[in-house]
């Protein structure tokens, strides 16, 4: 629509100012043949001024398109997701102790009796003479000094210091009494002291001395020495003999084991749904609008590319002014 009244305004403004777009329209050249801007009397160069006829407007029906929105039903196909419980086998190694025989080798003792040759010392005593030195004791009684120290205990007198106190006489008092008063007096006092004194004194005692007196003499002596005999000897030998023997053995091995569960498996199906859908569509409506009816021919007779201006309106003209010949030269 605003479209549209903008054209009208324009062919109005046209209308008003048609001795310029004539003159223009001549100049450019639109048509070879100047009509229908020129007659046989004016020359196709000048354009006569006329008065502008006044504009009458007429309604007419116009088909206009416009968009809307429809709701439309469609198919569509829909994977949808379906849960089945399926039965799977697996194998799965446990372990199992399984009780096994193994051989290995062991040393045995086996003890035998052997007859062995076995050296052995013999002590073997003899009687020999042999001179000997003999040391004899002779003891005597000997009389010897020696000093021991004495203690003994002297009385001795000493003397020492002795605070007395003593009453003084130092005057008399207004009635003819006596007054006293202590004086200290330090005095040397007499007093017997025991202490004990060392003294070396001197003493003689018999004390016996033993002398050895050294003899040699014949002495018949035993002498004993060691002979190597060998003589022969029952001995239990010990002798480590290999022997294989049998033995079983906790062995843990793995061991297959085939086992079953149930497992949820998803598969997808595709399903036809049908879902409604907007879709944009063009309606065409029937519309009433005011369109100029005698608009001046002369603003129309130029309606190639070169004249752009009033090319606008030239579809309203068409419809409006069927029988306005400057229109043709829109084609």
């Amino acid at each position: 629509m605003k479209r549209l009244f903008v054209a009208v305004v324009a062919l109005v403004a046209l209308g008003l100012s048609s001795t310029s777009a004539w003159a223009m329209c001549c100049k450019k050249r639109c048509n070879n043949d100047c009509n229908p801007c020129t007659t046989a009397s004016q020359p196709c160069g000048t354009v006569t001024a006329q008065a502008a006829p006044k504009v009458e407007y007429k309604e007419i029906e116009v088909v206009r398109r416009t968009p809307k929105w429809v709701e439309k039903e469609i198919e569509v196909d829909v994977c949808k997701p379906e849960y089945k419980d399926e039965v799977r086998k697996y194998k799965v190694c446990v372990p199992t102790w399984v009780t096994e025989t193994r051989e290995r080798t062991v040393c045995k003792a086996e003890w035998k009796d052997e007859v062995q040759d076995r050296t052995v010392c013999v002590p073997v005593t003899k009687n020999e003479e042999r001179m000997q030195t003999f040391c004899t004791p002779e003891t005597k009684m000997e009389t010897r000094t020696y000093t021991v120290c004495v203690p003994k205990t002297v009385t001795e007198t000493c003397y020492r210091e002795k605070v007395t106190c003593r009453r003084v006489q130092t005057g008399c008092d207004c009635c003819g009494r006596p007054c006293y008063e202590r004086v200290r007096e330090v005095c040397q006092v007499p007093y017997t002291k025991c202490r004990r004194v060392y003294e070396n004194e001197t003493r003689t005692c018999q004390v016996p001395v033993t002398t050895y007196k050294t003899e040699t003499k014949k002495v018949t002596v035993p002498v004993t020495t060691w002979v190597n005999k060998t003589e022969k000897v029952n001995v239990k030998t010990c002798k480590m003999v290999p022997t294989v023997e049998k033995y079983n053995v906790q062995v843990c091995k793995m061991v297959e084991q085939e086992k079953t569960e149930t497992v949820k498996v998803c598969t997808y199906k595709t399903v036809k749904e049908k879902r409604k859908v907007q879709e944009c569509t063009w309606v065409e409506e029937k519309v009433k609008e005011k369109v100029a009816v005698n608009a001046p021919c002369a603003a129309t007779t130029c309606w190639k590319s070169d004249c752009g201006r009033e090319r606008r309106g030239c579809g309203l003209f068409r419809r409006a002014n069927r029988d306005c010949g400057g229109c043709g030269g829109c084609n």
